[in-house]
């Protein structure tokens, strides 16, 4: 039997498409931000409930202070409303009106965001599915809260037609980082974070894996090459901002990246017990001065800039002799604390001509431990 059918979303055998969030990056379990907001979706199979009505729930907090809360939610059978009471550990309270308009206004009003806009809603009544053309939609509301004081708890409104998914803060705000949630639950628990999938993920890095280069197509070996100079064939895994391409580099000053996760577990990075080599071939043609440069950036787990590793390159013409060649370059340091994602980096820079002849090889990041 189809998981489709198990879907209930208005009591009517009405669901969102899972597929549809997956294009959003919303999936069982994941981590993501919008907003400025970082959220946790459910971490619960496909046709099963990942969302609550509320009715009157209270949340625990444990104590975390923000500068604000966001809700990710939508209503059915219309807009739907009712208090949202915050409680702080001080006793006092601060009371607001949640308010979601109907799922299927794909015009929400002033003050609630449009987060997910899906063409296609699962309509399985009897237990035979087809897949609607209404539009449906998830939204995001956000309060004002008090950061000098801390969150006791979360009082939801008395009003089934509500639908709660998802609470967050604004990233880099929580006094206290709150145990990841790991089991199925029908009820939304407070502020909770979970790993981020990175954007570009090595099999390497994923697993934890120390001493073995994370960089994917670091050597520009895989994908299409161009056959002349001036030509485009963008490097496979890399994001690049400007003309670039796996034989000649075409811009003043072009580079292009790739974000990956750091391997190994939090604590020995944040006990400063991981360190770094980053290495590559860089060089030019004859006389030019045209180069390429690498270095790598530390983010944190809302991609918050922690720092920038030691820079190899350029090799100019002086350190080549003014010969067309590649020069080995290396440097080595220590993996910030808190650092979860690192994003590497390769720029280069035209002198003079009308492309650039700066040329890169082999890039290598490898940690250890």
């Amino acid at each position: 039997m189809s998981t489709r059918t198990l879907g209930n979303y208005d009591g009517q055998r009405t669901s969102y498409s899972a597929e549809t969030l997956q294009n959003y990056n919303i999936t069982p379990g994941s981590y993501f931000i919008h907003s400025g907001f970082q959220f946790t979706w459910p971490n619960v199979p496909a046709g099963q409930p990942n969302n609550v009505e509320t009715m009157g729930q209270s949340i625990a907090c444990n104590g975390i202070s923000a500068s604000a809360l966001g809700i990710i939610g939508s209503a059915e059978q219309g807009a739907s409303f009712g208090p949202l009471v915050i409680q702080y550990t001080d006793g006092t309270n601060q009371s607001n009106n949640l308010s979601f308009t109907d799922w299927t206004n794909s015009n929400p009003p002033a003050g609630t965001q449009d987060i997910v806009s899906s063409g296609v809603r699962y309509e399985c009544p009897g237990g035979t599915c087809t897949n609607s053309t209404v539009v449906v939609c998830l939204f995001l509301v956000t309060f004002t809260l008090d950061s000098s004081r801390s969150l006791q708890a979360i009082t939801l409104p008395n009003n089934t037609h509500l639908h709660i998914f998802a609470l967050g803060t604004p990233c880099n705000t929580l006094s206290t980082t709150p145990t990841p949630t790991t089991t199925a639950t029908t009820t939304p628990t407070c502020l909770t974070m979970v790993s981020y999938p990175p954007p570009v993920a090595d099999a390497v890095a994923a697993a934890g894996t120390y001493g073995t280069n994370v960089v994917i197509n670091g050597d520009a070996e895989t994908g299409p090459c161009a056959s002349a100079y001036g030509a485009s064939s963008t490097p496979t895994s890399w994001t690049p901002a400007g003309t670039i391409t796996q034989a000649a580099y075409t811009n003043s000053t072009a580079n292009s990246d790739q974000t990956f996760t750091t391997p190994g577990p939090s604590s020995a990075i944040d006990n400063n017990m991981v360190t770094y080599n980053l290495s590559a071939w860089l060089g030019g043609i004859l006389a030019q001065d045209d180069s390429a440069a690498v270095s790598f950036t530390f983010l944190d787990k809302c991609y918050g800039l922690l720092g920038t590793s030691g820079t190899i390159g350029p090799v100019k013409a002086v350190d080549r002799s003014s010969l067309t060649e590649l020069l080995y370059r290396s440097t080595s340091g220590s993996v910030l604390p808190n650092t979860r994602y690192v994003n590497i980096q390769v720029v280069i820079t035209r002198f003079s001509g009308s492309t650039s002849n700066g040329d890169v090889d082999d890039i290598s990041l490898v940690f250890f431990s």
